[in-house]
């Protein structure tokens, strides 16, 4: 019901009850893991694992990260998770604004073929990734702010298409420099 010197939180995952816990997200990273500071109301907080794999069973890891004084950590077991893709989707890319990079993430129910393509304010195509027969699960692709020849282009407004089978679905994209 209160918080205090609450910056934020940190998560971590493993796979399995193996030792390699690694970061998965962070209140610098992800803004619904920001803290309230010192607060005396309720705040309830929420974290989607886009990134999770069927059939795999993870161990989180949550860090409360104070302004001051040491970091507390909870080590939670989630037994028996189950992924509910239930179609197609394209997640906010993140960080956005970005310099120089943002990573592209997107969730597909089925096996299909997938086409990522990084276009311009004006339509003029930058950049474009094809695989083919990806297995159902979240996917990411990093974008390094770079055209097809490897150059690096303008700050600017660009959209990441990303077209899976016969669904299309697009965002925009601020480049800072």
């Amino acid at each position: 019901e209160s918080e205090f010197e609450n910056q934020g939180f940190s998560l971590s995952r493993r796979a399995g009850h193996t030792a390699d816990w690694k970061l998965l997200a962070d209140h610098t990273t992800h803004s619904e893991l920001e803290g309230q500071g010192s607060s005396t109301s309720r705040t309830d907080y929420a974290f989607v694992d886009g990134s999770a794999k069927p059939d795999v069973k993870y161990d989180y890891r949550l860090t409360d990260i104070p302004y001051s004084a040491v970091a507390k950590t909870t080590t939670i077991v989630l037994e028996d998770v189950r992924l509910m893709i239930d179609g197609f989707k394209l997640f906010a890319n993140y960080p956005n604004p970005f310099n120089p990079s943002t990573h592209i993430a997107y969730q597909i129910a089925r096996q299909t073929d997938v086409q990522i393509r990084i276009t311009d304010i004006q339509g003029r195509e930058i950049r474009s990734w094809e695989v083919r027969s990806m297995q159902p699960g979240t996917h990411e692709t990093l974008w390094e702010g770079l055209n097809s020849a490897g150059q690096p282009v303008g700050a600017g407004i660009y959209f990441a298409t990303v077209q899976a089978g016969s669904e299309t679905h697009s965002q925009k994209m601020l480049l800072i420099k």
